[in-house]
């Protein structure tokens, strides 16, 4: 039997390579890979927790700031004051108010107000009204008891009613003029106006033109009219009786311009005068 083949031999080599090992062991205890792992992170994620409190704090006292209300001053009170006292003065019973704001379908008249008032009647864009008493508020919007015509009242919101001797001038969002206007309609072979007319620029009349105060919208100007979708009119005519806040749309349909009465609708003017 071979030496390497004797079991004593096995243990005592087993024996010498335990006690080797032995030599070069550290003695301080040794953690496991887990533990290792986990202290190494724990820094890195302590400061994370630093990290995000701070930034948390920081958001929280920007959203303080943001929502804290800005000191008012005496004089801006009484502005605001103002402003909501004519705000809800504008309209009072016994006064006329133009339909303004439907965009062309008209203000619908309920029997009551609200919304689940059934309705009575439509009253026209630019239709004149009269104020009867009001407002109402039935917890979305304030309503106006009104007159349309000779023999039907109700009631009307608030929002599509402006008051008729008022035309505010005012710029929307991109800088243009934009008011209220008085809207007539004229045409060919009524008032005075001859077959084949031409304008007071010398074009012919045709749809699209429209007659105008040149002291408040310079001839050659290009508009638009609430109501009219899609159409730019250009002025390019005067009349006698155009003064002022007022336009004269002329219509191919005599009998159409005959029956056209008078309306109030918002005009925007897209451009001043001529192009250039």
């Amino acid at each position: 039997m071979s030496m390497n083949s004797a079991p004593g031999w096995h243990a005592a080599r087993a024996s010498v390579t335990v006690q080797a090992s032995g030599w070069h062991r550290d003695p301080r205890p040794q953690d496991s890979p887990r533990v290792r792992e986990a202290s190494v992170g724990q820094p890195t994620q302590r400061g994370s927790i630093r990290l995000h409190a701070l930034l948390t704090a920081m958001l929280l006292v920007m959203a303080a700031s943001m929502l804290s209300p800005a000191p008012t001053t005496h004089a801006q009170a009484e502005t605001s004051n103002a402003q909501a006292a004519t705000a809800a003065d504008a309209l009072q019973p016994g006064q006329s108010a133009i339909v303004t704001g439907t965009e062309g379908r008209g203000l619908r008249v309920r029997g009551g107000p609200g919304m689940s008032h059934r309705i009575l009647t439509t009253a026209n864009e630019g239709a004149l009204v009269q104020i009867i008493a009001g407002p109402v508020n039935d917890g979305d919007d304030d309503w106006y008891q009104i007159s349309v015509g000779a023999s039907t009242t109700g009631w009307g919101v608030a929002r599509y009613l402006a008051p008729s001797t008022t035309v505010r001038a005012m710029s929307n969002t991109e800088g243009q003029r934009t008011f209220i206007a008085k809207i007539t309609a004229y045409a060919d072979g009524i008032g005075g106006v001859p077959v084949g007319a031409r304008t007071y620029s010398g074009t012919r009349t045709r749809w699209g033109v429209v007659a105008v105060d040149p002291k408040v919208i310079p001839i050659g100007s290009t508009l638009t009219i609430e109501g009219y979708d899609g159409v730019t009119f250009v002025a390019e005519d005067i009349g006698g009786g155009i003064r002022g806040e007022a336009i004269d749309i002329w219509l191919p349909d005599a009998k159409e311009a005959k029956t056209y009465g008078t309306q109030y609708r918002r005009v925007t003017i897209l451009r001043e005068g001529p192009a250039r």
